[in-house]
């Protein structure tokens, strides 16, 4: 990553031990779930994104792991969003998901055309290069479902000869 100022801000979650899920269970003890376990943790912004991104279209069409195939590109919103958890992640900050996405979204809003013009520029360079390299269907894994579908098959084919 190129060498950018990132600043931060850190956003103090209320400790206030609020449940959004009570779990009641058939006998007399209820459980209750906050909807995200780490919802009292505070939460790391950055106060200015660094423009422009330093990503490589390889770094947008590349799977996330072995057993994640990629079926598209990610559009000009995912794209910002990833640069963004990768500049927190440069400076040893890591936050849930679902407790920063509002903030990323808030600030994508308020991003100059310019700035969201580019990120949609990246997003169908990035598309070209998926097309070229994968084709229209993209990157084939193993589908999971297939192999429970064959099992049943089998099994439905099993009952059948047995009667």
């Amino acid at each position: 990553m190129a060498s950018y100022q990132i600043e931060c801000q850190v956003i103090q979650q209320p400790k206030d031990n609020t449940f959004n899920f009570i779990f009641e269970t058939d006998d007399a003890e209820t459980k209750k779930f906050h909807r995200n376990a780490k919802a009292n943790n505070d939460i790391v912004c950055l106060l200015v994104v660094p423009f422009p991104p330093d990503l490589t279209l390889e770094d947008l069409i590349r799977p996330r792991n072995e057993k994640c195939g990629k079926v598209k590109v990610p559009n000009k919103f995912f794209i910002y969003r990833k640069w963004y958890t990768m500049c927190l992640g440069g400076v040893g900050r890591k936050n849930e998901q679902t407790s920063i996405s509002r903030y990323i979204s808030e600030q994508w809003r308020n991003e100059p055309q310019v700035v969201r013009d580019y990120y949609g520029a990246l997003s169908i360079r990035a598309g070209k290069l998926f097309k070229e390299r994968y084709g229209k269907v993209g990157i084939q894994t193993p589908d999971k479902n297939n192999k429970k579908k064959q099992k049943k098959m089998i099994n439905n084919e099993l009952l059948k000869n047995k009667t």
